[in-house]
């Protein structure tokens, strides 16, 4: 099971303005059924101030394939469905069925430090002119066992953003992310 989020705020003092404020989030669950295919349960959601966006809620789930799974690299594709419900500070609120069309690459660069990257394609089945895509880049590196250093490139692309905001939103970030295991019990 994998969880992940995150957030970002920032604001210039000298507009007196928020320049980011968004919250994201992810958990889903894996389950191989062999060696090259597996299926996958998510649930998604988050905020973003700057593009309307009250809240965005996706659960979904697919069957995907290893294309690729060795110890350095591994290149998975995913296919799937699920469900999105959108609100907006404006009243727009958005129910869509929606597919998942992506590829999630890792990569291990040396034995501390990874490229990641991800392309995901969110079209809407009840409304063809709706979609998005999300994609990641990053890199990561091991500083000590259960803390690392990450760089991130984020671009996000709406098809219909709510009247007067940017299709597009692109992100950098830097961070670190701290892992907590249980003891395996003997």
């Amino acid at each position: 099971m994998t969880l992940n989020t995150a957030s970002i705020y920032s604001s210039d003092a000298s507009l007196n303005a928020t320049t980011a404020n968004s919250l994201q989030g992810i958990i889903r669950y894996d389950r191989d059924l062999n060696k090259r295919l597996f299926v996958y349960g998510t649930f998604a959601g988050g905020y973003d101030e700057l593009q309307d966006l009250d809240y965005r809620l996706m659960p979904g789930s697919g069957l995907s394939f290893h294309a690729i799974a060795t110890d350095i690299t591994t290149l998975d594709l995913l296919t799937g469905v699920g469900y999105t419900r959108e609100s907006y500070n404006t009243g727009l609120t958005r129910n869509l069925v929606s597919a998942t069309i992506g590829d999630e690459l890792t990569h291990k660069l040396s034995s501390r430090t990874t490229f990641t990257q991800n392309l995901y394609y969110l079209p809407s089945l009840n409304d063809t002119s709706v979609y998005r895509l999300v994609t990641n880049v990053g890199l990561t590196t091991k500083l000590v066992s259960w803390v690392t250093a990450n760089l991130l490139f984020n671009g996000r692309y709406n098809s219909q953003p709510v009247l007067g905001n940017k299709k597009n939103d692109v992100i950098f970030t830097t961070g670190l992310r701290i892992c907590i295991r249980r003891k395996k019990r003997m």
